[in-house]
């Protein structure tokens, strides 16, 4: 509980923007992903993507006429730990081993990526209260764990594959889809105010950087079991992102 609390403290100012024009017209509050954890590093072969990233314009933090913060301390706290878990997930995908084989490395990354939508569900199921929202946390706690030591063991098999794109170039075809990736991850949090919601809109970036690294594997992977599987997550994501999209239209308001 007490890194709770720091991670309440460390938000609370991050908290109150205004939304930038990727996200709909009506002012509310964005968590700057950035400053949720301090200790989170992104690779720094995504550093140069900061300036093509979606940004939030910061502004005096919202305050009541007595000049105290107006946020409720509940969602803002969970809303630090929905962002937590999702900038753990970039780190971690950021600190995979390339080898430079295009199915090994989707299969490395994809692995973790499976794990960080765990941490993602656990918040919800400890915050959130939408039944909805709340079977679709327990579906990917049960199932994630499962997909991601598939994967792991899919590496493995790949570990000696040969290299077939360049790890260190960032305009190599595949290299240019896995900084995508990144940028997916790196989106700010549009803080509804409401746990399920905000939740909800994060899942849905998860789900999205989940969609562009398969994509990248099924168009430049060499492996057909790889390639085969990329296809087979890219249809199930694809189905809980149009899930999302739906709960999103009828709550988000």
């Amino acid at each position: 509980m007490k890194s709770h609390y720091l991670l309440l403290a460390t938000l609370a100012t991050a908290v109150a923007c205004t939304r930038t024009d990727q996200v709909r017209s009506n002012p509310e509050r964005v968590i700057d992903r950035d400053s949720a954890s301090t200790d989170v590093a992104i690779a720094a072969d995504t550093a140069a993507l900061a300036t093509a990233a979606p940004t939030a314009t910061p502004t005096a933090a919202t305050a009541g006429a007595s000049g105290k913060s107006t946020l409720n301390p509940a969602v803002v706290e969970a809303a630090a730990n929905l962002t937590v878990a999702l900038n753990r997930d970039a780190q971690r995908l950021s600190e995979v081993r390339a080898t430079g084989n295009t199915d090994h490395d989707f299969a490395a990354m994809m692995a973790e990526h499976a794990l960080g939508a765990v941490d993602l569900a656990r918040v919800e199921l400890r915050d959130g209260k939408n039944p909805e929202l709340r079977r679709m946390a327990e579906q990917i706690i049960t199932e994630r764990p499962a997909q991601a030591e598939r994967l792991s063991v899919t590496a493995k098999r790949l570990a000696g594959a040969k290299a077939n794109y360049n790890t260190l170039d960032a305009t190599d075809p595949y290299k240019a889809r896995l900084i995508g990736v990144m940028r997916i991850m790196k989106q700010p949090l549009v803080s509804s105010e409401k746990i399920d919601v905000d939740f909800a809109r994060l899942l849905r970036i998860h789900t999205q950087s989940g969609i562009a690294l398969t994509n990248a594997v099924i168009a430049h992977g060499r492996d057909a079991e790889v390639k085969k599987l990329a296809q087979r997550l890219t249809t199930e994501q694809t189905a809980s992102l149009a899930q999302i999209d739906t709960w999103l239209q009828r709550n988000e308001r």
